[in-house]
């Protein structure tokens, strides 16, 4: 009986690091070829407000405090739903991997001139100053199992939508994780 468990326990443990692998390599291939966007008129508050809510049960388990503030004059922003809902899970994993205590998460929105300006913050360990421009690098990380892929195909998937992003952190305050989508066109046109 002992030997049945050890085999199952070993099979389960293979099973783990196959998945762990595909992972890796569905990363590889998202960040060499890039999906064709389908760009829709989307609501960015609606979207960080859903995610929230299906993520509500975990940052509880987390022991992460959420505050949401979001402006009401936001306009709809032309973008690929799934690929952006894609970016800010990816960023709200971050943050949560960097407060394995709890603490708490922010996020806000405004209009910023001609664009959609979002910004989202943690009060988790934080990234030493020389660190903020590696972590968008392809194949940097400072996770002991970490791909390097994920920031650098967040930053590309926003890159790609006309939009920015950039980072602000202090080792032991938190990181801030600002993201600005355009809703003008270069010929002042509404894109949205």
């Amino acid at each position: 009986m002992m030997r049945l468990t050890i085999i199952m326990g070993a099979e389960q443990k293979m099973l783990n690091e196959i998945d762990r692998l595909t992972e890796i390599s569905e990363e590889y291939l998202q960040f060499a070829r890039f999906p064709r966007l389908e760009l829709k008129p989307v609501s960015v508050n609606d979207m960080l407000s859903k995610l929230t809510k299906f993520l509500k049960k975990e940052m509880f388990q987390r022991n992460i405090i959420l505050g949401e503030s979001y402006a009401d004059d936001l306009p709809e922003v032309l973008l690929d739903k799934n690929q952006i809902r894609q970016v800010f899970l990816n960023i709200f994993k971050n943050s949560f991997e960097a407060m394995p205590e709890g603490g708490r998460l922010c996020i806000s929105t405004e209009v910023s001139g001609d664009n959609v300006a979002v910004c989202i913050s943690d009060t988790g360990s934080g990234i030493a100053e020389e660190d903020i421009q590696k972590i968008f690098d392809p194949f940097y990380s400072s996770k002991v199992d970490g791909t390097g892929l994920g920031l650098a195909i967040t930053k590309k998937t926003i890159e790609v939508h006309g939009g920015e992003m950039f980072c602000e952190s202090t080792v032991g305050v938190g990181t801030t994780i600002h993201l600005i989508f355009q809703t003008k066109n270069d010929k002042g046109e509404i894109v949205g």
